[in-house]
């Protein structure tokens, strides 16, 4: 109602938020009561909790609760867009200054501006920008991760585990992503037991807030720190989709990759089929 594109991956956040801060509760259901029903949510005890991963709560919440102090409590619409510009836009700056820095570090200055503007304005980091999700905001977690975690000093290691953990807090299936890096970067000086011990307890360290808080959100919601919403789908359609494998995601299927680059209705050379020369490159 009221114009707002009710996407279920950003209206279960939103909610989420205004339960935390408006209605002082995890359950969403007071928002619910307030605006209509959404998808993607979860059922635990009667009551109905975002079955999405926590970050982008725990970091919209705060932000919110900043306004509140001198503000009103805002409309469905009002608030999405605040979340979009206030708590989406700066972390995907911030994901898109990395870059920058890291090209400027493999280029010069002029190429580095260039392909930061294409990344920002012509890749899939614009539209996640203006939707708050947790896609750009965990991208954003696991690059930092990786342009930290290449630092051989305590400070590089210590935003190393920080970043690393938010990532999966933002979207749990990145830490498929996280996970590589964790190994290539405990192991960069070698496989000496002290060394790993130090670097292990300083990325512990580092995540120790993101993941603390992911537990204690899991727990206030489904009742354990090691639960997630995933475990109390509403929508039985998806729990067959998130059943299998890790959150969903399982080896690649000939069919699905198949219909995913030609079929008419998503695939990506019928809609872009500009990419085919780089596909011939």
């Amino acid at each position: 109602p009221g114009g707002t594109i009710n996407n279920p991956n950003e209206v279960t956040r939103v909610y989420a938020v205004a339960a935390l801060v408006d209605d002082q509760s995890w359950a969403i259901d007071a928002p619910i009561k307030r605006w209509g029903g959404v998808d993607d949510k979860a059922k635990r005890d009667g009551k109905l909790y975002s079955s999405k991963a926590p970050g982008t709560t725990l970091v919209g919440a705060p932000v919110y609760g900043l306004y509140r102090l001198v503000g009103p409590a805002l409309s469905k619409r009002s608030l999405t867009w605040f979340l979009r510009v206030f708590v989406g836009l700066p972390l995907s700056l911030f994901l898109l200054l990395l870059l920058r820095r890291e090209l400027v570090r493999l280029s010069d200055d002029n190429r580095a501006d260039g392909l930061m503007l294409c990344a920002g304005l012509g890749s899939m980091i614009y539209p996640y920008t203006l939707v708050f999700a947790g896609h750009a905001m965990a991208a954003a977690c696991v690059f930092a991760a990786y342009v930290y975690g290449r630092r051989s000093d305590h400070k590089g290691m210590v935003l190393f585990g920080l970043f690393a953990a938010a990532a999966p807090a933002m979207e749990y299936p990145h830490a498929l992503a996280i996970l590589p890096l964790g190994l290539r970067y405990l192991l960069a000086e070698g496989r000496d037991l002290a060394r790993l011990a130090k670097r292990f307890a300083l990325a512990c360290a580092g995540g120790a807030v993101p993941i603390i808080a992911t537990c204690y959100a899991q727990a206030q919601m489904f009742g354990s720190a090691s639960k997630t919403g995933y475990s109390f789908l509403e929508n039985t359609a998806y729990k067959d989709l998130h059943g299998a494998g890790f959150f969903g995601i399982s080896l690649p299927q000939i069919e699905r990759i198949g219909a995913a680059f030609f079929s008419l209705e998503l695939g990506l050379f019928v809609f872009t089929p500009l990419l085919l020369l780089g596909a011939i490159g």
